[in-house]
């Protein structure tokens, strides 16, 4: 069984409008290829950054810690004053201050809640503030 070729006629309408559209076509997919590839190596960038930043909050607390772990005293009166005051009623302000640190520094701590003001104190402060206004 032999096949015979078979040409099929296209006017020349037709056969520019298809070339252009498959032109355009293949414009549009290398625009994409180039998009992707920028998107990838900004990817690559971000994920470099993230990591140098994450080596940087490491250090840094790192640092933090070693720090705090310098100054134990003052870290475990801090707690326990915390105690102290968690256990009285809340939204009294308390100040507590610390023993003396060195040379005569003091060392001011304060715990404790301010009352919220009610939704009508709220409501009059705005109003005060528009009548201001004017």
């Amino acid at each position: 069984m032999s096949k015979d070729a078979v040409y099929v006629n296209f006017e020349s309408n037709d056969f520019i409008s298809a070339r252009k559209n498959l032109l355009s076509s293949a414009i549009e997919t290398i625009r994409l290829l180039k998009r992707y590839k920028e998107y990838k190596q900004l990817r690559l960038k971000e994920r470099h950054l993230k990591n140098e930043l994450r080596k940087e909050i490491k250090e840094i607390n790192t640092k933090v810690n070693g720090f705090i772990d310098s100054i134990p005293k003052i870290k475990e009166e801090m707690s326990a004053r915390k105690k102290k005051v968690r256990s009285k009623a809340i939204g009294v302000k308390a100040t507590r201050t610390t023993g003396i640190v060195g040379r005569n520094e003091k060392i001011k701590i304060k715990f404790g809640r301010k009352a919220k003001p009610t939704l009508d104190a709220e409501l009059q402060e705005i109003k005060e503030k528009l009548a201001s206004l004017g």
